[in-house]
Parts: C-alpha cells; sequence; structure tokens
C-alpha cells in the first residue's frame, strides 16, 4: 500500500502533491471542528452570513476546481465518515488561505427516514461552481449561507 501511494506520488506533480496534503490536514481539522459550537466555528473560518458573486476570474475558479477535487478525493479515503459539512469548512478554508472567497450553504429538507423527518446538507461554492456537496444538493432547501472572507496571500 505504501509503494504504491509513493510512486503515485511521485508521479503527480509536486504542486499537486502538497494541495492534496493540505486538503488531508484541513479535511481531518474541520471533522475535529465540528465539535465546536458553529458560531465559534463561523468566527474561527471568519464567515459572515450571506454569499460571495457568482463570478470569479478564470484563475480563481480553476484553482477552486482543483481544490474541491482534492477536498472530496481525500474525504473519501480518510478513514472514517467525512461530512459534507467537514469538506465544506476544509474546502473553505483552503480557498480562504489562497485569497479565494466562497459560500457555505446550509440546506434542509424532508425525509421520513430521518430523525424528526429532516434531513440536513452542506455544499461550498466559488464562483457559480458546486466545489463540495454538489451531488443531490437541488432537493435541499437553502437555510443560511456563509461568504468567506479570504486571507491576504502571501507573496
Amino acid at each position: 500500500m505504501w509503494a504504491t501511494l509513493a510512486r503515485r506520488a511521485a508521479a503527480r506533480p509536486w504542486a499537486e502533491n502538497r494541495r492534496l496534503i493540505t486538503a488531508t490536514l484541513l479535511v481531518v481539522l474541520a471533522r475535529g471542528s465540528l465539535r465546536l459550537r458553529f458560531t465559534r466555528l463561523v468566527a474561527l473560518l471568519r464567515l459572515a452570513p450571506g454569499a460571495t458573486p457568482e463570478q470569479v476570474d478564470e484563475r480563481s475558479r480553476v484553482q477552486a476546481e482543483a481544490i474541491g477535487r482534492s477536498v472530496r478525493a481525500v474525504a473519501h479515503r480518510l478513514p472514517g465518515t467525512t461530512t459534507c459539512l467537514a469538506q465544506a469548512i476544509a474546502g473553505s478554508a483552503l480557498l480562504s488561505l489562497r485569497g479565494i472567497e466562497s459560500t457555505v450553504t446550509l440546506g434542509v429538507a424532508r425525509d421520513g427516514t430521518a430523525p424528526q423527518g429532516l434531513a440536513a446538507h452542506a455544499w461550498l461554492r466559488c464562483g457559480d461552481e458546486l466545489l463540495t456537496g454538489g451531488e443531490g444538493h437541488e432537493r435541499f432547501v437553502p437555510v443560511a449561507s456563509y461568504a468567506s472572507a479570504p486571507r491576504a496571500r502571501r507573496a
């Protein structure tokens, strides 16, 4: 297993490996952060109620799509369950670190199999692209959106 991982890593460009390593760390941190009160989590991530514009420049869109792929790939390969909210949080943090705005949206839907008859879902949007949680999001009614405040990029 480790030999296979090492061969795959050696075949990828360093930038992609670095993005996957960063995504892994942030997904693990996001999974742990879900134990915090939601208001504390929003403050730590510098999220504000509202949404970001649906238009981003091409460079940001390409980076955002790559980050979304990395977060989804890591989330499916880590042991245990990585929720849609943890993926959205990790993706938002990664985008923010790169100076790219994003929106985390929380939604609910009626679900007869879920406790209290409701199911919840979270997804991450950058521009008009859904980066995480896009599959099946249309059956959920958005109840809250949080816009990221991008951190200043380091040169």
